[in-house]
């Protein structure tokens, strides 16, 4: 009899022991698959995050999101798209070409990431590079996006007019004509071939788009500062200038609206005459409330964008103009580090080494601005 007890007795602690063990294995079960479950959504949910912080135009904190989704994934196309769309469109074009890259070495490329990389190439004057962009859509999208592939040809024709790899068909005019004609048509389409035409001279046709988009969208500041792009290249500076203001006022952290106004008001800036003048700008910082509209529209700029090159090559003008040669120097070399095929900034830099008398170094950036031209390359949110 004790025997059978005590057999019950260590049976029934066995049982305890082992349902302890079954109820441990069912709740690291549970916690790994909830651990798993969360690590695969949570890039998908940050994601998501970055798109809602770029509907609140707030480019800085989308970009934070889509690197944080990065971090659990590091080759989501996805992504590295919108990281890179991001940055691109802010005006970092270093950044963006970086995270384009990637995502165009992914097997499922998205074609805007295609047309991005490709208009980077085309506004930092690589017609080979660009080329390769347009040869690689058929590969790497399947024949999806053609519209974007048509776009790229426009922008690089309008950048490179001499160069036959870009001329369109008369079948992809016609095509790319009846997908802009849709209702549902992207904005995005608009907007770039409006750009295209100030690339390549039409700027009235550019008004004409630009005054259209912004009757149709008035709460879009960076159509507005198109237009006012448009207008100042056709002569009508005062229509652009009052256009910007507005712009700039309207929405203070645009860095685009922050650069045009500074770029606009530089034909106001006068020399500075005395060197107590000089100095006085030299030590000037932006909390002062600095005196020349140029200069503090500019400075907010590079806040707001701080990889973007524009703004530091605007900076080297007013310093250029107001006679401040070195520190003019800086902020065309500063471009140049951002943006190092910028033709504009090479040729301007050329011209200041000249009035230093660096002859050598003047005749390098000229030859540099022969091989690209080119102009700025004006970014655009990410429609």
């Amino acid at each position: 009899m004790e025997s059978f007890l005590s057999n019950l007795i260590h049976a029934a602690g066995s049982a305890r022991k082992a349902s302890r063990q079954i109820v441990l294995a069912v709740i690291f079960v549970i916690l790994l698959t909830a651990t798993i479950v969360y690590y695969l959504n949570t890039p998908g949910r940050l994601v998501e995050e970055g798109l809602r912080y770029r509907k609140e135009k707030k480019w800085q904190s989308a970009a934070g999101s889509f690197k944080k989704a990065l971090s659990f994934n590091m080759k989501s196309s996805r992504a590295l798209f919108l990281l890179g769309e991001e940055y691109f469109c802010a005006g970092d074009l270093t950044r963006g070409k970086f995270y384009l890259s990637k995502a165009f070495a992914q097997k499922n490329v998205d074609g805007r990431a295609i047309y991005y990389l490709g208009a980077l190439y085309a506004c930092q004057g690589d017609n080979f590079n660009t080329s390769v962009m347009l040869k690689d859509y058929e590969l790497k999208t399947g024949g999806s996006g053609r519209d974007y592939e048509t776009l790229l040809r426009i922008l690089a024709g309008a950048m490179f007019p001499d160069y036959p790899n870009f001329a369109l068909t008369a079948e992809e005019e016609k095509k790319l004509a009846a997908s802009i004609d849709r209702p549902d048509a992207p904005l995005f389409f608009k907007v770039q071939l409006g750009l295209a035409d100030i690339y390549g001279g039409r700027f009235e046709n550019a008004v004409k788009t630009f005054g259209e988009l912004s009757v149709k969208y008035p709460d879009d500041t960076s159509l507005a500062v198109y237009r006012s792009i448009a207008l100042s290249c056709c002569g009508r500076r005062d229509e652009a200038l009052t256009a910007i203001r507005a712009a700039a006022q309207r929405e203070g952290n645009n860095p685009l609206a922050q650069q045009y106004l500074g770029a606009l008001c530089l034909e106001d800036i006068k020399p500075d005459e005395t060197v107590d003048d000089l100095k006085r700008l030299r030590a000037q910082s932006p909390e002062d409330g600095p005196p020349d509209e140029s200069l503090k529209a500019l400075q907010k700029a590079m806040a707001l964008s701080p990889g973007s090159s524009g703004p530091y090559y605007y900076m080297g003008l007013f310093y250029m103009k107001k006679g401040a040669l070195n520190e003019a120097r800086g902020f065309f070399e500063e471009s140049l580090r951002r943006q190092p095929n910028n033709g504009m900034a090479h040729q301007k830099l050329g011209e200041l080494y000249q009035l230093l008398g660096m002859k050598k170094e003047a005749r390098e950036e000229f030859d540099k601005k022969s091989k690209l031209g080119g102009p700025l390359y004006i970014f655009s949110p990410p429609y």
